[in-house]
C-alpha cells in the first residue's frame, strides 16, 4: 500500500491598515484593526484541519494498491532516505485484437420476412439462411470481398456479372482468386469486372468501379427470390425487386 504525507506550513499574515479619512480618530482606528486582524487570523488558523482532513481523504478513502493484474510493469524498487518505497512503473501495452472476419446480415426493417437473415454462399451465388451459424464468413481482400478460410482470405472472391433484362441490378457471384495477370488478359466475360468493397463500422458499401467515386450499399433478390444482386437503380421506384441492405458483423 501506498501511503502519502500531506504537510503545510504556518502562513505568515502581514497587515497594513489605512483609512482613506484624513481625521481619523486614534481610537476607532485600534478598534477596527484589531477586529480585521482578529477575523483575518481566525480564517487562515482555520486551516489546522485542513492537514488531517486531506490526509485521511487520501489515505483512508482513496488507498493506492500497486495492480497485481499486470496493468503496470514494476521494476528498481527501492527505498528513500525517508523509508519510502519507491517503484518505477511502466504501463503494459496489450495486444489489440483485431477481427478481420465478418458474417453479412440483412437490414431491411421494412421486410421482416428477411430482416435478420444472413448471407451464404451457394456454388458461385449467395442466398439468404436464417442462421447466423449456417453464414458464410467473408474477409476484404484489397478491398475485394474474399470468403474467410481458415482466418485467411483465402477462399473465392466476388465479382460482377451482368445481369439480363435490366440496368439496376447486377449478378453477385463469386470465383476463384486469379493471379492479376490473368485476370487482365481473361476474355471470360462472366467475370467483368473487380468488386470494391468497404466497411466502416457495421455499414457495407461496395463500388463498380472505384475511380467513379461512387458507392452503393443497396442489394435486392433476384425474380426467383433467392439469390443477391447488386442494386443500382432508384429505390423508391416502384419494381420487382426488393431492395436491403447489408450490415458486417464482426
Amino acid at each position: 500500500m501506498l501511503a502519502v504525507g500531506v504537510h503545510y506550513a504556518q502562513a505568515d499574515l502581514q497587515h497594513k491598515y489605512s483609512s482613506t479619512h484624513t481625521a481619523w480618530d486614534e481610537g476607532s482606528r485600534k478598534k477596527y484593526e484589531s477586529e480585521a486582524l482578529t477575523a483575518l487570523q481566525s480564517g487562515i488558523h482555520g486551516l489546522d484541519n485542513l492537514q488531517q482532513d486531506m490526509s485521511n481523504a487520501v489515505n483512508q478513502q482513496s488507498s493506492f494498491v500497486f495492480p497485481g493484474a499486470g496493468d503496470f510493469f514494476m521494476k528498481r524498487a527501492a527505498f528513500n532516505a525517508a523509508g519510502d518505497l519507491l517503484l518505477e512503473l511502466s504501463f503494459e501495452q496489450k495486444a489489440i485484437i483485431i477481427d478481420d472476419d465478418f458474417h453479412l446480415q440483412v437490414a431491411a426493417p421494412h421486410a421482416p420476412d428477411i430482416h435478420g437473415k444472413w448471407l451464404k454462399l451457394e456454388d458461385s451465388s449467395v442466398v439468404l439462411v436464417v442462421d447466423q451459424k449456417d453464414a458464410t464468413l467473408f474477409q476484404l481482400d484489397n478491398g475485394s470481398l474474399v470468403v474467410d478460410q481458415s482466418g485467411l482470405p483465402a477462399g473465392p472472391r466476388s465479382v460482377t456479372k451482368t445481369a439480363p433484362d435490366s440496368d439496376d441490378v447486377q449478378d453477385l457471384i463469386f470465383v476463384a482468386a486469379k493471379p492479376d495477370s490473368e485476370e487482365e488478359s481473361s476474355d471470360d466475360e462472366t467475370t467483368e469486372k473487380k468488386l470494391e468493397c468497404s466497411t466502416t463500422g457495421s455499414k457495407f458499401d461496395y463500388s463498380f468501379n472505384i475511380s467513379s467515386g461512387l458507392w452503393y450499399d443497396t442489394f435486392a433478390l433476384d425474380t426467383t427470390g433467392k439469390h443477391i444482386q447488386l442494386f443500382k437503380g432508384d429505390t423508391d421506384a416502384p419494381g420487382p425487386y426488393r431492395v436491403f441492405n447489408l450490415s458486417a458483423v464482426y
